[in-house]
């Protein structure tokens, strides 16, 4: 039985496997198909690899595990506290190597009924919100997008992470979110 992941969009991919010039064998995703060799199909992915799906659009690619620094317990907090402050957007919680991005969607499913089970087809994410921890303290940061300071800016950094959720995710869609303050 070969290895397989489906995105959110449906998509069904399986890890097809070449030889490289240096005689390794390296993993890539492609789509299901009936022209698919199957000899080229990994059973299973070997143990320090995994599918990631980007959460801003969807695609899939095969990457090496990350060590998180962030636990389960600290997404749940961040999931429970977005699921009561969702405007209808829909938001993705992701794990990167330093923290959690906090992706919301571009539309609203109530802006477009006519879309119905496809709408989430269409749907794409944006980075809105950070968390980073470091020194067992996290930061809460948003993304500027001005030329000079084009990146992930600091806003809070606080020990307590429910704190820093409860204050930031309700404006994380909104432009009051450009009023807080900035660290140093």
């Amino acid at each position: 039985m070969a290895i397989s992941y489906t995105n959110r969009k449906k998509d069904k991919f399986f890890a097809k496997m070449i030889l490289s010039k240096k005689g390794t064998i390296r993993y890539y995703p492609v789509k299901d198909n009936p022209e698919l060799n199957q000899n080229e199909i990994a059973e299973k992915l070997p143990d320090n690899f995994e599918f990631y799906e980007h959460p801003s659009d969807g695609q899939v690619v095969i990457r090496k595990k990350i060590n998180f620094i962030f636990t389960i317990d600290d997404v749940e907090i961040l999931e429970k506290t977005m699921k009561n402050v969702d405007d209808g957007h829909g938001f993705i919680v992701d794990r990167d190597k330093n923290g959690v991005i906090i992706y919301i969607g571009r539309m609203r499913f109530e802006d477009f009924p006519e879309f119905g089970e496809n709408f989430f087809l269409a749907q794409s994410y944006n980075p809105k919100l950070r968390f980073e921890k470091a020194d067992n303290k996290y930061k809460a940061q948003r993304f500027c997008f001005l030329s000079s300071h084009y990146g992930w800016l600091t806003m809070e950094t606080n020990e307590n992470l429910q704190y820093l959720a409860k204050k930031y995710c309700p404006h994380i869609n909104k432009l009051s979110l450009l009023d807080f303050w900035i660290e140093g």
